[in-house]
């Protein structure tokens, strides 16, 4: 009966060693009534889909699940972000902090980017704003050190 057991064990041992680590790159959930996001830990980016606004996230600690964006524990790490067509809003703090951060794709269905949403994005190098957008929350682009270039449309109020 030990021997079995033991053997059962190894099993299981050598199942989840031989499973590959791509079974484990993608978390993913919603954020937004019909938004959702999904971030590849084999490529660090984050892609937001989906149709509506995005939440906003607690002012009090964005880097935290509980408080923030639920892929705040990516904040670190996190490279590339990928809004898609349908998705009408930049949450407050979305991005507050991504140190890592070099790209982000806005399309032309998003109208505001919310307060402190690229705060502390310190390798973000340069940025394009749709036509589409119409606001831009306060300190948005704070602290991008590496920011050179940016492109603020017309339709900015």
């Amino acid at each position: 009966m030990l021997k079995k057991g033991i053997t059962l064990l190894l099993v299981l041992i050598l199942s989840i060693c031989v499973c590959p680590i791509s079974a484990f790159a993608a978390i993913s959930g919603s954020w937004g009534t019909n938004v959702r996001w999904n971030y590849d830990e084999s490529t660090y980016t984050l892609t937001i889909s989906g149709t509506g606004v995005m939440y906003n996230c607690s002012y009090s600690d964005p880097y935290t699940e509980a408080t923030g964006a639920p892929w705040g524990k990516y904040y670190q790490t996190m490279q590339t972000v990928i809004i898609q067509n349908g998705v009408t809003s930049i949450g407050e703090r979305a991005f507050y902090g991504c140190k890592a951060l070099t790209s982000i794709t806005i399309p032309d269905s998003i109208t505001s980017i919310g307060e402190h949403a690229f705060y502390g994005c310190k390798a973000l190098t340069s940025i394009t704003i749709p036509d589409s957008i119409t606001s831009i929350g306060e300190h948005a682009f704070y602290g991008c050190k590496a920011l050179t270039s940016i492109t603020i449309p017309d339709s900015i109020t």
